[in-house]
C-alpha cells in the first residue's frame, strides 16, 4: 500500500482544496464508517455522526479549517457513505463551516493522489491512513483495530494521534484531540517527511523478498 503509485486526483476536489487554502484555511480529510460500532444498526449511526457534527462545528468556530469527507469503502452494508453523507449534511447546515463530500467511487490510486493535497487526515480506515502517510500527510487515526499503533510507530509518531470509536461520542475529547492535531501539523508533517523514504524503502524490500521466495 505504501508503494502504490498515485494517479490523477479529482480536479473538482483539488479545486475546492485550493480555494479553501487560498482563504487561509487548513484542509483536513475525514473518514468515519459503520464498522467503528460492531454490528451497528442504522438507527445507531447517529451515535457517531451526531457528536462528530457538534465537535467539528466547535473546532471550525475556533480555527480556520475545512473538512473533506473521504469515503474509502463502498460496500453496501459497511459503506463509509452511511456515516459520511449525514456528517457532511449536518455540517453543511452549520453557518461558517466549509465541507465537501467526495462523490463517485474513486480508485485507491486517485484517493492517494487526493490525500497528498490535504494538510492532514482523520481516518478510521487503515489503508486511507497509509495512503496519506505515503504522500507525506499526517494522520489522526480512529483505532478500531490494533494495527494503527504499529503504523504510527513506523513514522515515530506519538500514540496520542489516535481516537477510539468509543471516544467519538465524547464531543470534548474529539475537540481536544483534533485541535491538538491541527496545531501540531507543521511539526508532524516534517516528522512524516523525514521518515517517508525509509518506510518506502522497507515497502519495496517486501517485493524483493517476495520475488526471491517465488524464485526459490
Amino acid at each position: 500500500a505504501f508503494a502504490l503509485e498515485p494517479s490523477a486526483a479529482d480536479p473538482d476536489a483539488v479545486g475546492w482544496i485550493e480555494e479553501q487554502r487560498a482563504a487561509g484555511r487548513q484542509v483536513i480529510g475525514l473518514n468515519i464508517h459503520p464498522m467503528l460500532i460492531k454490528n451497528v444498526r442504522e438507527s445507531e449511526l447517529g451515535k457517531i455522526t451526531g457528536p462528530m457534527v457538534n465537535a467539528l462545528a466547535r473546532i471550525s468556530n475556533d480555527r480556520a479549517v475545512s473538512w473533506m469527507m473521504l469515503p474509502h469503502d463502498y460496500r453496501s452494508v459497511d459503506s463509509d457513505l452511511r456515516c459520511l453523507t449525514p456528517l457532511h449534511e449536518g455540517l453543511r447546515d452549520v453557518d461558517g463551516v466549509e465541507t465537501y463530500l467526495l462523490e463517485g467511487e474513486p480508485r485507491a490510486t486517485e484517493l492517494k493522489a487526493l490525500a497528498g493535497h490535504l494538510d492532514g487526515v482523520v481516518s478510521g480506515r487503515m489503508h486511507l491512513a497509509i495512503a496519506a502517510l505515503g504522500m507525506g500527510v499526517p494522520v489522526l487515526g480512529i483505532a478500531y483495530q490494533g494495527k494503527f499503533e504499529g503504523l504510527l510507530k513506523h513514522f515515530g509518531l506519538p500514540e496520542s494521534l489516535m481516537l477510539t470509536p468509543q471516544s467519538l461520542s465524547d464531543v470534548d475529547d474529539v475537540v481536544t484531540k483534533v485541535e491538538a492535531f491541527l496545531a501540531d501539523l507543521p511539526d508532524l508533517t516534517q516528522q512524516v517527511e523525514r521518515n517517508k523514504p525509509r518506510i518506502l524503502a522497507l515497502a519495496h524490500e517486501n517485493f524483493v523478498a517476495y520475488a526471491e521466495d517465488r524464485a526459490a
